[in-house]
C-alpha cells in the first residue's frame, strides 16, 4: 500500500483534509497494514471512492476510518450499501459513454455529522487546466514503512491532449485520456499508488477528481515521467447527485 511516492510529500495537518477517509479490511486487525482504499466524505451521509476498491473484496467486508488525520485515532463506520457508477447505468437503462468508468458511491450506516464534507466540483475540469491541486492519503511512505499520519503533495492539472501525448510517448503507442478522467504531475515527479485509490484530487476544499493511479501503467515498471490519472468528478455528476438522493 504505497499512496504518495516522490518529492515534496508531507504530513498533514491536524486541521486538513478531515473529510478524507480510508478503507480497512476487517479481516486484519493490524494497522496500519489493512488499509485498502482512500474516499472523501461528500455529505454527511455519502463517501466518493473508486470501482476498483471493491473488486475481490473479501466476505469478510470492511470498515471505514474518518474523522482524523492519525490513523489510531478519529471514528470507525460501516456501509449500509455502495453503487458502482456501472452498477448505476444499468439499474437505470443509461448507456456508458466508456467502458472502464471507475468512481463509485458508498453511504454509511450513520451520518458522519462532526465532519464538513468536501465540495463536488461543479466546473469542467478543462477549466482547471493549469491549476495547483492536492491529493492526501496514508500508506507506505518514501522510506518503506507504512505512514501512521495521512500525507500530501501539490500536483499540476495537466489537459488531457498532454496526458495523451505524454502515454503516447512513454508507452511507444497510441494512449488515449477520456473526457471521463483528468491527469496531473509534479516536478519532481509525485506519483499515487494503490493505496490511495478512491482518494481525492483537491483544489482547496473542492473535489475535481477520484483518484485511479498512474498512466501509463508501463506493465507496472518505475517511470519518473508517468502522470496520475483520476476519475473526472464532473463528467460523473449526474451519477453522485442521483446516488447521494437514495
Amino acid at each position: 500500500m504505497e499512496p504518495l511516492f516522490g518529492h515534496n510529500i508531507r504530513q498533514a495537518e491536524l486541521t486538513e483534509f478531515e473529510f478524507v477517509i480510508c478503507l480497512l479490511l476487517t479481516s486484519n486487525p493490524i494497522l496500519p497494514q489493512n488499509i485498502f482504499c482512500s474516499g472523501t466524505l461528500i455529505s454527511h451521509k455519502f463517501i466518493l471512492t473508486a470501482d476498483h476498491c471493491f473488486l475481490n473484496l473479501p466476505e469478510s467486508g470492511f470498515q471505514i476510518h474518518l474523522g482524523s488525520i492519525n490513523i489510531y485515532n478519529g471514528t470507525t463506520h460501516f456501509a449500509q450499501w455502495w453503487i458502482t457508477y456501472t452498477q448505476w447505468t444499468i439499474s437505470k437503462n443509461k448507456n456508458r459513454r466508456y467502458r472502464d468508468n471507475d468512481i463509485a458511491i458508498l453511504k454509511l450506516i450513520i451520518d458522519a455529522t462532526q465532519i464538513t464534507p468536501a465540495v463536488v466540483s461543479s466546473v469542467p475540469h478543462k477549466n482547471v487546466v493549469g491549476a495547483d491541486a492536492e491529493i492526501a492519503g496514508w500508506g507506505r511512505r518514501n522510506n518503506g514503512e507504512m505512514a501512521i499520519i495521512m500525507e500530501t503533495v501539490k500536483l499540476k492539472i495537466i489537459s488531457n491532449k498532454e496526458c495523451s501525448e505524454l502515454g503516447t510517448m512513454l508507452q511507444q503507442k497510441r494512449f488515449f485520456v477520456t473526457h471521463a478522467e483528468i491527469c496531473s504531475i509534479a516536478h519532481p515527479f509525485a506519483h499515487l499508488e494503490s493505496g490511495d485509490s478512491g482518494g481525492p484530487l483537491l483544489i482547496g476544499d473542492v473535489i475535481i477528481g477520484v483518484n485511479i493511479g498512474k498512466c501509463p501503467d508501463l506493465n507496472g515498471t518505475f517511470n519518473a515521467e508517468k502522470a496520475n490519472i483520476h476519475a473526472s468528478v464532473y463528467f460523473y455528476r449526474h451519477f453522485i447527485v442521483d446516488a447521494t438522493q437514495q
